[in-house]
């Protein structure tokens, strides 16, 4: 599946991480989650500074930011 939008990730999201048998209200909730994460996201860049090398270093903190908690969910620690 190519993924060319956040609606395409949802849905790969949806089919790859959400219990089949998951109710319509969780379904909703995660999917306001998922958005909410995105609309987060959007927020931090759009604050980032003009010089590259503040906004690379801001980009660097925020992946492996996100990479830990990717890490501590595999993990089971959050």
């Amino acid at each position: 599946m190519k993924i060319s939008s956040l609606a395409d990730y949802w849905i790969h999201f949806r089919n790859n991480c959400i219990p089949t048998n998951a109710g319509k209200q969780q379904i909703t909730e995660m999917r306001r989650a998922f958005y909410a994460g995105a609309f987060a996201l959007r927020t931090l860049f759009e604050g980032q500074p003009e010089n590259d090398a503040e906004a690379e270093k801001d980009t660097i903190r925020l992946s492996r930011e996100i990479d830990q908690f990717f890490q501590n969910v595999k993990e089971r620690k959050c």
